[in-house]
């Protein structure tokens, strides 16, 4: 009998040990298994996005060409020298004489634009900026001038236009007063 309360003894002990040592050691076990495997399923899941990227990559660099037609029509910052220039080239080229340029910067809450214009602009990230050119010179120079803006591979809005003529009397061809406005887009 002492030989079977020593073994109930030393059982009621290893079972106390083991629920109060043992049992929270091996519920942390099977967190961290748990854990393991919930990481393991990330890891999968990254590796299989970064093979999807770089196979997008592969493909987008069979479309290099019309990508970078793309990023000239819509440049990611506005360099406001160089369409300075253009302008000016593209005017004494056409036979025109640019007189006067001003610019200012489109504001996203502008009361004359529409709500639907505002709201695509403000989630593509699409900064827009309007050129106001004062130029003189023939009819047929401005419309010289126009196709070349048309041609040109960055995206130009004309939005209005107005001219008048001016009347010199030494000169052969009728010469007129334009007022251009222009508006392009940028990042």
């Amino acid at each position: 009998m002492i030989k079977f309360l020593n073994i109930f003894i030393c059982g009621v002990v290893i079972l106390i040990l083991g629920i109060f040592f043992l049992y929270p050691k091996y519920q942390n076990l099977q967190l961290l298994r748990t854990e393991a495997s919930q990481k393991e399923f990330e890891l999968q899941y990254k590796e299989e996005y970064f093979t999807r990227l770089k196979d997008i990559g592969k493909e987008l660099e069979q479309y290099q060409e019309g990508l970078s037609k793309i990023d000239s029509a819509l440049p990611d910052a506005l360099s406001l020298p160089a369409l300075f220039d253009f302008f000016q080239k593209t005017t004494s080229e056409n036979g025109l004489l640019l007189e006067n340029i001003n610019f200012s910067s489109v504001s996203k809450s502008s009361s004359s634009r529409k709500a639907q214009e505002v709201f695509q602009e403000s989630l593509s990230g699409v900064q827009g900026i309007c050129f106001s050119l004062d130029l003189s010179g023939s009819y047929s120079a401005f419309q010289n001038f126009l196709l070349a803006l048309e041609k040109s591979a960055r995206l130009w809005e004309p939005e209005s236009f107005s001219f008048s003529l001016k009347l010199d009397e030494e000169q052969e061809t009728p010469n007129f007063s334009f007022n251009l406005h222009l508006k392009t887009h940028s990042y």
